[in-house]
């Protein structure tokens, strides 16, 4: 736990609660011992060791008053659309269009409720994505690297965050950005949950070859413990912030990690990197090697030198949480009302 923390007991409203991130920074918050507000598109309820309430404030926070937000000395923004399967088929208009209402605009929405219910400090969770999607091996972001997102996403994302950033210029409201890379832990979805299913199975993998790249990632735990303090701390406001593990690590080193978390022997042949291009375009799969393959290392220094945090676990730490399931996840469940 920050020091911060304890010199104070806040309470901090959370949008997106019954999310893979929002619900576990709730009950991060509860276990710390500070007042909770959360909030969701659809009333619920999060269930921990006891259960809290969800508020429900509609599509992309529209129905979001400065009431619901009475009391809370900071908001905590997760909520947000990401890629989603199969989404190119709304087509190019329809896609942007939806990025920048979810992202954008249901920012503003939380912000102007924010400003209006008396709240200090609203931390925006962005991604690094707006930086880059990927860098050279021999490169590390910072913060302060230059923009330039490339995904309707991450261009969303920037925008929200130069939009928030007026708004607040003109509010009492102080901003916080917060940019991280990759997110796991229990409960986590997409492309991250299917490489662990794949490592986990036991099967042959051929990414063995795969170990020059760097990847920065960041535990769950890691990134709530890292938002609670840019909740607080005095000198967060005002910025924007990259937050990951420690160490960049290669795909290699990543699935080595991913089999001892799960319990298996690593089975990772070293397919040579050509002939795995071949292999993936004949399934249909080309783009997934400049993925895999690719890098995308951050530089966390200025948070231990400024704020005075570092990462509360390492990788292997926080990966079996991965492989726990449900029953064991650190968020427990969260039950959005239909």
């Amino acid at each position: 736990m920050n020091d911060m923390m304890t010199k104070h007991t806040p309470t901090i409203a959370v949008t997106g609660a019954t999310g893979f991130l929002g619900s576990h920074l709730c009950a991060e918050i509860l276990r710390r011992g500070c007042g909770l507000i959360a909030v969701s598109r659809r009333a619920g309820v999060l269930e921990f060791e006891g259960s809290h309430s969800v508020i429900g404030a509609g599509d992309n926070f529209a129905d979001l008053g400065s009431g619901m937000l009475e009391g809370a000395d900071a908001v905590i923004h997760c909520a947000a659309r990401v890629h989603q399967q199969h989404e190119e088929k709304l087509g190019e208009q329809a896609l942007h269009d939806a990025y920048l209402a979810a992202n954008v605009d249901a920012a503003l929405q939380v912000a102007r409720a924010a400003s209006a219910a008396g709240v200090r400090r609203f931390v925006f969770v962005s991604s690094v994505h707006v930086h880059a999607r990927a860098t050279a091996p021999d490169e590390t972001l910072s913060a302060a690297s230059p923009c330039r997102p490339q995904s309707h996403y991450a261009r969303s994302k920037f925008r929200a965050e130069q939009a928030l950033s007026e708004f607040c210029r003109t509010t009492h409201l102080e901003l916080v950005i917060v940019r991280p890379p990759l997110v796991y832990g229990a409960g986590v979805k997409a492309k991250f949950a299917q490489l662990a299913r794949w490592v986990a199975s036991g099967r042959p993998l051929p990414f063995g070859s795969l170990w020059r790249n760097r990847r920065s990632f960041v535990s769950v735990g890691n990134l709530v413990d890292f938002l609670l303090l840019a909740a607080v701390h005095e000198r967060a406001a005002g910025r924007a912030w990259l937050v990951a593990d420690g160490a960049p690590i290669s795909t290699a080193e990543l699935i080595e990690n991913l089999a001892k978390a799960s319990g298996m022997q690593p089975r990772n042949w070293r397919v040579p990197p050509v002939l795995l291009r071949l292999a993936l375009s004949l399934i249909g799969r080309s783009g997934m090697l400049s993925v895999l393959d690719g890098s995308l290392a951050l530089d966390i220094s200025e948070n231990r030198d400024i704020l005075g945090w570092k990462p509360v676990e390492t990788m292997q730490q926080a990966l079996p949480q991965v492989f726990a399931g449900d029953e064991k996840g650190a968020a427990g469940r969260a039950h959005p009302n239909k």
